[in-house]
Order: structure tokens, then sequence, then C-alpha cells
């Protein structure tokens, strides 16, 4: 299931169907379901699900591009689906945490007025704080 897993990681952004991941590991599509989940303890579609919302964590934090853009860019089909996925894992919209992390939680400061190489990234310390991650 490590192949599955570094195939998955590679290739979130894209649509892969389930026969598709299968048939690229020479496995049927019940027996690579089944033995994934008993492997990993989830599903296909959730372990894609959370590396794409956990990759949407440092692009809503860096990048200039809308929330559409990135869900779509992440594989979404477009916003719609993105928006409660997002909340229920990160317990925040996707645009309040975008202002959110923009912002330094502790210095009120823009992000981009105190970083440096040395510095500690915003998506650094939001991983050393639990009540963020997904």
């Amino acid at each position: 299931m490590h192949e599955a897993e570094i195939l998955l990681s590679k290739r979130f952004e894209e649509a892969l169907s389930l026969a598709t991941v299968a048939r690229h590991l020479h496995a049927s599509e019940y027996h690579l379901c089944r033995v994934f989940r008993r492997v990993t303890g989830r599903t296909l579609h959730h372990y894609r699900h959370q590396l794409r919302i956990r990759s949407s964590l440092e692009r809503i934090a860096d990048s200039p591009s809308t929330l559409t853009d990135i869900a779509v860019g992440l594989g979404f089909s477009s916003h719609s689906p993105f928006h409660p996925g997002f909340s229920a894992r990160v317990r925040r919209e996707p645009s309040r945490f975008r202002e959110m992390i923009r912002t330094d939680p502790l210095y009120g400061l823009p992000v981009s007025s105190y970083r440096t190489e040395t510095d500690r990234t915003p998506l650094e310390m939001m991983k050393t704080r639990p009540e963020w991650l997904p």
C-alpha cells in the first residue's frame, strides 16, 4: 500500500479514478480499497482529500490566487466541494483562514513584513497549534 500512498501523494491534484490507481498497482479495485483501508485506516478518497486540504493550507497562505482557483488547482471541481471539507478539517472557512494566516496572530503585522529565512513561516507556526491543523 506504500506504492498507493506514493502515487496519490504525487498526483493528488489529478482526477485519478480508482480503476487507474488499481491498474497502476496491478491490483483489483476491490482488493486495493480493502487493503488500503486496512493498512492505513482510511479510504483512498479520504487520503486524497486530506492531501488536497493540507496542500491548500500553504497555497491559501502564500498564493495571491482566488480561493476558487486554488480549489480547482487542487483537483476539486469548484469552490463548492472544497469549502465544506476545508471548514470541517481546519475549523475555519478558507477566507477567514487566509485573513488570519496573512496577519500574524501574535503581532498583528502582515506576514511579509517580518519573515526572514531564519524565522518560522506562518504555516510552520500553525503546525505547532493543533487546533488549526486538519
